[in-house]
């Protein structure tokens, strides 16, 4: 299984040292797993837009989770494209 999720990282653009550091965390990993899904890039995407996807995984509140389909929305069709619209 942890190594169906290192393929999933490496196919939105994460290096593969840093997908496995990823895989062996596994709150981070299973977050980012439910974002790639919820963000419907299974089959990949930018290493841009993977970058976001990570970034939303570690720093997206909790208290917002019914917001997070229509954010990803916005990150996987490039409207939000920086680390600073992610703040």
């Amino acid at each position: 299984m942890a190594e169906e999720n290192v393929k999933s990282f490496i196919a939105i653009g994460i290096e593969a040292k840093t997908a496995n550091n990823i895989a062996t965390n596994k709150k981070v990993s299973a977050e980012l797993l439910a974002i790639i899904s919820e963000a419907k890039v299974e089959n990949g995407c930018d290493k841009s837009v993977g970058a976001l996807l990570y970034q939303t995984a570690t720093k997206f509140p909790a208290c917002a989770i019914d917001h997070r389909p229509t954010f990803l929305s916005l990150v996987a069709s490039g409207d939000i494209k920086t680390n600073a619209q992610l703040d």
